[in-house]
């Protein structure tokens, strides 16, 4: 048996290396490779969920499943339901931002080929009654799960009905944003997911009624039956599947009087999954699932012999694994999660069993006592998500610093940490943790100057880096979902994906939603020393918000009008606009902060929103300094030859060239190498005359994918193609990296 059991292990590693391997190598091991647009016939296997401005579905279409956005409905499709419907197919999204999150591998976990963007969709009648077995054996689950949720929900509050159903099928979609945060925060995500706790239960309620019934026979079947119906009401999640799967292997050995070996039915409910779905080893849920069931099985017996206590040991051995695989993918970690997961243990128990007892015995009592425990259960992840340290920043560690970390968990569990000889080992595995954990990027650039266009949708965000300092200039920050929160969400894991925790200076250009709401988050969660902003048309919401927080937090703002410079290392911010005399016309906009960053000899124009207004007092502003300096160089010319006529004409040209050179340097103070183009493209702006004085080689444009503005212009775009000037857009691109080494910039439009 252990030989067996290692061959399996073995195996499925070998596979799980294999598979990254081929992935990281850009090999994909299914697609989509049917017709892209035009009329298509499917079958709903989802309830509809509704999104801000659509209905959203689960079809299959040609037995492989997608998503189907349609426009929001009254009536609803069941499951079951046969569609026709005119669409146009799209792949999800790939990874915009270094460190972003891939939604195109996120639905190839889920074995999801692509999204549907249906118009003209209508209901089929199958005359031929043509249903088959599986979609009928979806019907009759989902009518259990729909009478499980009208139960909770017609004998409890909302919140609590919510919370309930989450825990007894896996059902989340009505708990709040602030429910789901409060469960994060306060370490207790896992509670919301069905793991081997709830088939522990069905086991034990099943082993005991088949006890009193004396046909332990019967009952195993039972209960294998039973595990199989629930992986299906529960969604059929891999965390879902590897618990039920172990159950049935646990319950299969007792039928036929066999040792049931955990590793070899771990390795063996990974493997069943593989096979069906090579990419579902990088869903997050089933590798905190499997980590946590290894944790609590490699250490709880060592553990429980220091800690004197089976629930704590349960809980800090699971974390023991858990903690680096939660860092390197949410950026938290807690000090609380201790107290938190003690609390909830000694409720979910009672929840789990009352609430599948109570869609049989419908007694007011049960009801009650689910009451009380599931507002116990609501308020403790209240109150522990808002205790100090509860929800702590961490910048994203390196695949190496997991390795180290869990060597280092190994030597101490293995061989104990008592020894002398053994704490030094432990001190040198703490420095190579420290070291591999370094930011070896800007080490290795440290003379050289990082610019990173974030994709932020639609709106501008850029991060600059040099010699240790962190400028960030706009935020983006406006979604057509107002749920959605590009600073919590976007801004801030990227930053500690970048090794990130402190920003010298932010720049805000003006307070458009856009440009400055992203701030307001990684202000609160990370340390922010100055914000450069310039005086304000209008007191907008935002605006005031943002005072706030500076005042909270302490930090530094500086007001910049135009003339101003700022130094920063080897940078310096020349601030062209506004003046104090401010431009009435669309005042946000036209009264954004227009600066010029200067390093060494490259200059990159950074433009806000201004229009037309704008442009056209810039240009005619700084027009006349170009006369004026035109002027005084000649003056200056006549007099130079004067006053050396009689020094050698070779020696004198050479000298006049280089005094020509260093006046038409400083001619045109609008000039520059790389242009941020003003209102993400927009008609509005990128005037013909404002884009002759700038004359750009290269142009970013920050705007959102299929955004309903139109940016940017056509226009705009055959404007900057007149400058022949390199046009670099985040919309089809993603971020953009700009490394300025030794005068000489490099583009790179994959993340770096």
């Amino acid at each position: 048996m252990k030989i067996v059991k290692n061959k399996i292990c073995v195996l499925t590693i070998l596979i799980i290396l294999v598979i990254i391997g081929l992935h990281k190598l850009g090999v994909v091991f299914y697609s989509y490779k049917g017709e892209t647009v035009g009329k298509f016939q499917g079958i709903v296997v989802s309830d509809a969920e509704e999104k801000q401005y659509k209905d959203k579905y689960i079809v299959k279409v040609n037995g492989k499943k997608f998503i189907l956005y349609t426009k929001k409905q009254k009536e609803k499709y069941k499951i079951g339901d046969k569609i026709e419907f005119i669409g146009d197919f799209e792949e999800g999204e790939k990874q915009r931002n270094y460190g972003g999150f891939d939604y195109n591998l996120y639905l190839k976990t889920k074995k999801i080929y692509g999204i549907f963007n249906a118009s003209n969709i209508s209901k089929c009648i199958d005359s031929n009654n043509t249903t088959n077995l599986s979609l009928k054996n979806n019907v009759i689950v989902n009518n259990v799960r729909s009478k499980i949720k009208n139960i909770s929900y017609q004998n409890m509050p909302k919140e609590n009905a919510s919370l309930l159903v989450g825990l007894l099928i896996g059902d989340k979609t009505n708990l709040s944003e602030e429910t789901i945060e409060n469960f994060r925060s306060a370490s207790l995500s896992h509670i919301l997911a069905i793991s081997g706790a709830h088939f522990s239960y069905i086991i034990l309620m099943l082993t005991y009624v088949s006890k009193k019934l004396k046909r332990k026979r019967i009952g195993q079947i039972v209960t294998l039956s039973a595990i199989i119906f629930f992986i299906e009401l529960t969604g059929k999640t891999p965390s879902v599947i590897r618990a039920g799967i172990m159950s049935m292997l646990y319950v299969i050995a007792s039928l036929l009087h066999r040792k049931n070996n955990f590793y070899s039915s771990l390795a063996l409910s990974l493997l069943i999954q593989i096979i069906f779905n090579p990419y579902v080893i990088f869903d997050i849920g089933l590798i905190l699932s499997y980590s946590g069931v290894l944790g609590i099985v490699l250490l709880y017996r060592k553990v429980v012999k220091i800690l004197k206590s089976k629930t704590l040991s349960v809980t800090i051995s699971a974390n023991i694994i858990l903690i680096p695989i939660m860092i390197y993918n949410f950026n938290t970690f807690s000090l609380s999660f201790i107290l938190s997961n003690i609390v909830a243990t000694y409720l979910l128990g009672p929840l789990i069993i009352l609430g599948y007892l109570s869609t049989i015995f419908r007694f007011k009592i049960v009801f009650f006592v689910l009451q009380i425990l599931s507002k116990a259960l609501l308020l403790s992840a209240s109150i522990f998500s808002k205790l100090p340290f509860s929800k702590i920043y961490v910048t994203t560690p390196s695949i190496i610093s997991i390795v180290i970390y869990y060597a280092m968990i190994y030597f101490i569990f293995k061989y104990g940490i008592r020894a002398k000889r053994r704490k030094g080992v432990i001190a040198v595995f703490l420095t190579l943790l420290i070291i591999s954990n370094l930011n070896y990027e800007v080490f290795f650039n440290r003379n050289n100057l990082l610019i990173n266009f974030i994709d932020v949708g639609q709106g501008d965000s850029t991060l600059i880096r040099e010699a240790g300092k962190t400028i960030m200039i706009d935020s983006g920050g406006s979604t057509n979902n107002e749920k959605y929160d590009i600073g919590k969400n976007t801004l801030l894991p990227y930053l500690l994906d970048r090794k990130i925790k402190k920003i010298d200076y932010i720049m805000i250009s003006h307070f458009d939603a856009d440009h400055c709401q992203g701030f307001m988050y990684v202000m609160k969660n990370l340390k922010v020393k100055n914000a450069i902003i310039c005086k304000q048309g209008e007191n907008s919401k935002l605006y005031q918000e943002f005072l706030e927080i500076c005042k909270l937090k302490k930090v530094k703002i500086i007001y910049v009008k135009k003339g101003d410079i700022i130094n920063i290392g080897k940078l310096k911010f020349e601030i062209f606009h506004p003046d104090t005399d401010l431009i009435q016309d669309n005042i946000l906009n036209n009264n954004a902060i227009v600066a010029r960053l200067t390093f060494n000899n490259t200059k990159i124009l950074f433009t806000g929103d201004i229009e037309k207004e704008a442009e056209e007092k810039l240009v005619k502003e700084y027009s006349k300094d170009i006369d004026e300096n035109n002027k005084y160089r000649n003056e200056n010319n006549i007099k130079y030859k004067n006053e050396n006529n009689n020094e050698n004409r070779d020696e004198n040209t050479n000298h006049q060239s280089k005094n020509n050179n260093q006046k038409t340097e400083s001619n045109n103070k609008l000039e520059a190498d790389i242009l941020k183009v003003a209102h993400h493209g927009s008609k509005t702006s990128s005037t013909q005359e404002f884009l002759n004085m700038v004359k750009p080689k290269v142009a970013l444009i920050g705007v959102g994918k299929n955004n309903k503005f139109g940016h940017p212009s056509n226009t705009t775009i055959e404007k900057l193609n007149k400058e022949k000037c390199k046009i670099y857009r985040t919309d089809n691109m993603g971020e953009i990296s700009i490394i300025v080494k030794n005068n000489k910039v490099f583009i790179h439009k994959k993340l770096k």
